[in-house]
Parts: C-alpha cells; structure tokens; sequence
C-alpha cells in the first residue's frame, strides 16, 4: 500500500477580486474552499492514476472534519488520520487579476502524545509499502521528519519526502527513495544560488549525502533526474499554463506509480514529467486527458547511464 502523509493539511480559501482597497471594506463574489495539502494532491493523483493509496496525518476541529469527509465521500479516499483537539489551519488565497497573494497560517501546536500516535502508525508499515511525506511540519515539532524517516530506515520501508528545502538535512541521512527539491528549496537547502551550471553537482551532492533517486524542477526549464546509476535531462514542453498549484505532487505521483509496476528509472522520470504536466496544462490536478496526451511526448535526454 502507498501511504501518503500530510503533517500540517489546510482548507484553501481561494478568493478572487477585481481590486484591493487597504484599510477599505472590500467585497468579492468569487471564493472556493479547497482540500490543501501535498499528501492529500499525491494520492488525488494516484486515484486519477487507478492505484489506491491512504491518507494519513492530523487533523482536528471543524476544518479538519471537512477534510475528512471531502476526502471520503468527494474523492472516495481512504484515510486514517490522527485526530486532535487542535483545528486545522485555513489558508486565504486572493487572487487579482493574474496574480495571487497567499497569507498561509503556520497551523497550531500538536500535542506530543499525538505525534506518538502518529509514529506508531508509521511503524506499523511494512516493506511492501511506500511512504509518501510532503509539505511542512507540524507545529511544535520540527524534527518529526527526521523520527518519521528514522522508523522508516530501521524498518525498510520506501519513503520519498518533498518538504521545504530546510527541512532536507533532517532525513537525507537515511536514504530517503525520492527526494524531489525545486530549485528554490535546492537554494533553502545548500544556502547558496543554484543555476543550469551546478544544479548536477548539487543534486549528485543530494545523493551523496543519501538519497536514492533525485528529481530537481526546474519550472520553464524542465526537469533533471539522477541517482548513482543514471542521469536524465527531461527538454521542456510547450503549452497553455494553466495551474502550478499541485504540479510537484502529480509529479511525485508519476514517479511513484511506476516505481510500484517496476518499471525502469527512464520510465519513472517520464511518468513523473507527465504527471507534472497533467497539472500544469490542465483544468484539474493530475488531467488524466493531457496525461495521456503529453505520455508521448515527453523527450528525455541521456546525460549518463552506467548499466
């Protein structure tokens, strides 16, 4: 089974005005609330794939009870999240002509018999599983992915991370299966500018310090894969961008879908270069109909291959 983990889900109010007056009473007739959170977009994309997976994390209060039955009755998604006495945060998204402003909450502060709760369910996984983490931690406990990869090293268990880049020191040292930085997290993460002439040498440096496999996106420019074996360069798509919002969690899902069928590493990237752009291009997190389009047309250009 897949395991997708968010530790700090959200409800997204999105919002859109013609203009913003500060200090003004400002009125608005367009607004959307939606299920956030990079877990909760991988096994969406799974779904949307045909492989099944379950949602775990915290949630709590009446924003978390939403999630909850969004995510079973809308999606038809199974879950097993941790409840708490806390209420999952609400994000604002404004959105003014084609730009968007986000004021996020950091979310409240998780007790630790909760976090325990949480760290049982996560040792109770197997080999045969794969543990998917994305997003920021939870409040009042910002080592929780180094323990959460931790349990996953001691018992063998696949897991991929994709969190901010300053949280990427916490686990990197037990072998994570997949880490997938943009380069703004390559950056958070290596303190420095990261650009077309040292973004391999960073991501090989990703590998060295313990990662498995390594996608970095690189927005307009694409994408590169590495582990200790290959190397790929994904050449960049043409198309309508539509949306970026969950681009990273599709591509994650990609990868993921055919790292479970055993296919090869070119297959996997490929997989995950159509996931991202089934998002990007589309309507809809995961357009299964740009997918299937854009599948095919994915160009992948061999760095290195040491067979």
């Amino acid at each position: 089974m897949i395991y997708t983990c968010t530790l700090n889900p959200a409800i997204d109010y999105k919002i859109r005005l013609e203009h913003l007056d500060i200090n003004e009473l400002n009125r608005f007739q367009e607004g959307n609330f939606l299920v956030g959170g990079k877990g909760i977009n991988v096994s969406i994309a799974l779904s949307k794939l045909g492989k099944p997976s379950k949602l775990i994390g915290f949630i709590g209060g009446i924003t978390g009870a939403q999630i909850s039955h969004h995510v079973k009755h809308v999606l038809g998604l199974k879950s097993q999240f941790i409840r708490v006495k806390q209420m999952t945060r609400v994000n604002v998204k404004i959105l003014i002509g084609d730009k968007e402003t986000e004021i996020n909450h950091d979310g409240y502060e998780i007790d630790r018999l909760d976090v325990d709760r949480l760290l049982a369910l996560v040792s109770k996984l197997s080999p045969n599983d794969v543990l998917v983490c994305g997003g920021s931690s939870a409040r009042g406990h910002a080592r929780l992915y180094e323990e959460i990869s931790e349990i996953c090293m001691s018992n063998n268990i696949p897991f991929v991370m994709d969190t901010p880049g300053s949280l990427m020191s916490q686990y990197l040292k037990n072998k994570p299966l997949l880490v997938k930085p943009n380069i703004k997290e390559l950056e958070d993460y290596f303190q420095q500018k990261i650009d077309a002439n040292n973004v391999y040498s960073k991501a090989k440096a990703l590998l060295d310090a313990g990662a498995m496999n390594v996608i970095v996106s690189l927005g307009k420019d694409g994408s590169i894969f590495m582990n200790q074996h290959v190397c790929y360069r994904a050449k960049p798509l043409t198309g309508n961008v539509t949306n970026t919002v969950g681009a990273g969690d599709s591509m994650v899902a990609g990868f993921i879908y055919a790292y479970k069928k055993q296919l090869d590493y070119k297959s996997c990237y490929t997989f995950a270069v159509a996931g991202a752009t089934a998002t990007t291009f589309g309507h809809e997190l995961m357009d299964m109909d740009i997918f299937q389009e854009y599948l095919e047309k994915v160009e992948i250009e061999v760095i290195y291959e040491n067979k």
